[in-house]
């Protein structure tokens, strides 16, 4: 009679065991959303180019030259752009005088040039 009580027992652990990994996950997903691992190729807008997440459709502002995405996700284009606008005045605002190339400028010209150079050295 008890070996019958103990062998009840072990079927169910295995089954709960399960559902509480399960309900463990859902909530991690809940809690956390998307996680924006498959983003779309770069998508142009005007003179912006922009990433979608293949699962939740979220947006992100993309820099091709660095291709990277930059900036905070949104659903809504337009805000993206707006912000990509006011940054782009600040630095403007901020940047050097007339004639003088920025920090930033430099620095995304030398790692263009490093690029270049490098691939050149892979095609010899």
């Amino acid at each position: 009679m008890a070996d019958v009580k103990k062998s009840r027992k072990s079927v169910w652990l295995w089954p709960l065991g399960i559902l509480a990994a399960g309900v463990t996950g859902v909530a991690a997903v809940a809690v956390r959303g998307c996680w924006h691992k498959n983003m779309s190729w770069p998508v142009r807008a005007g003179k912006l180019s922009y990433q979608v997440c293949t699962a939740c459709g979220i947006k992100r502002l993309f820099d091709e030259h660095t291709f990277t995405g930059y900036g905070p996700y949104s659903y809504e284009l337009g805000e993206l752009i707006g912000i990509a606008q006011a940054d782009s005045r600040e630095v403007a605002d901020d940047g050097p005088q007339a004639g003088q190339p920025s920090q930033a400028s430099k620095a995304s010209e030398e790692k263009r040039m490093a690029a270049l150079s490098s691939e050149r050295a892979l095609v010899r």
